[in-house]
């Protein structure tokens, strides 16, 4: 089954080869589009054609049609084989990747890696065929550029998109170091910019709420964004809060009758500077509504007072609590007794009148006891106060008298 080739030696002698068909691959595989050129056999001169005999012979440049048999001869010394090989050819076509638009804007700073292109394998390059392949971490100008994915090691033709990119986002404007009162939240950082956003870290990191507290030394980047953009770095801020302590001053206040009648929060005693009087605890830590010197106070009234020192009002107000001190006229003092002084448990108060109610405050205005003995004489139980100095109230026919007591 093949054809002849005949040659005469040196002594005259006809020697008769047979030329046999080309050899190879039976089953070739190739990626997109490829010619018959592409089929890779071994002999000389070799011709394709559609059947193994009598077919019709084909061009090199025919293109490779999948599943397809092809029978290749080759020719030596101008005799063709009579037989020939058969090629049964795949065509693998790997479908160019998905794009989110042909036409789109990014911000700076993005990589070639982060355009918006879906497949396997993805590679862009500088031109739709040939051209410079390009490094997936390279920062994207404007300009249009070309995807291909691989699959199963056949590349696909590419798709075209055109990218604009922003100009780049910078950060916001401000001072590195930013000064502050106790009670300063983020929202009161000042920093010029669009969409500000505050965070914990330089890169990365959490989103502060504005009305997150700002500690003191603590730092605080702020980003903005533009056009959908954020900025390519933040403005580092560091934050110096600077807590002020409240005045101070007794606990307790202690007015003759005839001293507070005309007693103002003028006569309240605090020792601070730059002193503001409050009516409540809440106005006082909130800085509202402040007391003016002349506003008259009342007796069994707390007062509460801050001070300022470089701007920066105490957030905790010092307790002031007004009490009557009776002249000796109206409250006879050579019949008080109160025992023992100081007292470990249990102080006792002799009276030769009947006690209506004794109250016991702390150096801080508290009141930490109260009762009412409805007695000439009572019993007191402080074992479980802590140590220090009390203001006792005694009320009796409606008149007080205050004494200061140690517990020990």
């Amino acid at each position: 089954g093949g054809a002849w080739n005949g040659t005469t030696n040196v002594n005259g002698m006809l020697t008769i080869e047979e030329i046999l068909a080309p050899t190879g691959s039976v089953a070739q595989e190739f990626c997109g589009a490829a010619t018959l050129a592409d089929i890779v056999v071994d002999g000389d001169n070799i011709k394709w054609y559609d059947a193994a005999s009598a077919g019709n012979e084909l061009m090199m440049t025919d293109v490779v049609v999948s599943g397809t048999t092809y029978y290749a001869t080759q020719t030596v010394s101008g005799c063709e084989s009579s037989s020939a090989i058969a090629v049964t050819a795949t065509v693998n076509v790997t479908p160019a990747p998905t794009i989110g638009a042909p036409t789109t804007t990014y911000c700076y700073g993005v990589t070639f890696e982060d355009l918006d292109a879906t497949g396997n394998d993805i590679q862009w390059y500088n031109g739709p065929i040939g051209g410079t392949a390009i490094n997936s971490s390279d920062l994207v100008t404007d300009g249009i550029y070309y995807a291909s994915q691989t699959i199963d090691g056949c590349p696909s033709a590419r798709i075209s998109m055109e990218v604009f990119v922003n100009d780049e986002v910078l950060a916001p404007l401000g001072n590195a170091s930013q000064a502050f009162c106790a009670g300063a939240k983020v929202s009161n950082l000042d920093v010029i910019g669009t969409n500000l956003v505050w965070y914990d870290a330089a890169t990365g990191g959490n989103a502060l709420p504005l009305s997150t507290l700002l500690v003191d030394g603590a730092m605080y980047y702020a980003s903005q964004t533009e056009n959908n953009c954020d900025s390519s770095s933040r403005l580092a801020v560091t934050a110096t809060v600077t807590t002020t302590a409240a005045p101070t001053g007794d606990a307790v206040q202690i007015f003759t009758v005839a001293d507070l009648a005309d007693a103002s929060v003028a006569d309240l005693v605090a020792v601070g500077t730059d002193v503001v009087w409050y009516a409540t605890q809440g106005e006082a830590e909130a800085g509202v509504n402040p007391l003016s010197a002349t506003d008259v106070i009342e007796n069994g009234m707390t007062y509460y007072a801050t001070q300022l020192v470089d701007g920066c009002e105490s957030a905790l107000p010092l307790a002031v609590t007004v009490t009557v001190q009776l002249s000796g006229s109206s409250f006879d003092v050579t019949g008080l007794r109160y025992y023992p002084n100081p007292v470990q448990n249990q102080l006792t108060i002799d009276y030769t009148s009947e006690i209506t109610s004794v109250e016991v405050f702390n150096m801080l205005g508290q009141k930490v006891l109260s009762v009412s003995p409805n007695a000439t004489s009572a019993s007191i139980d402080m074992s479980q106060l802590t140590a220090g100095n009390y203001m006792v109230n005694m009320t009796v026919d409606g008149q007080t008298k205050t004494v200061r007591v140690i517990k020990k």
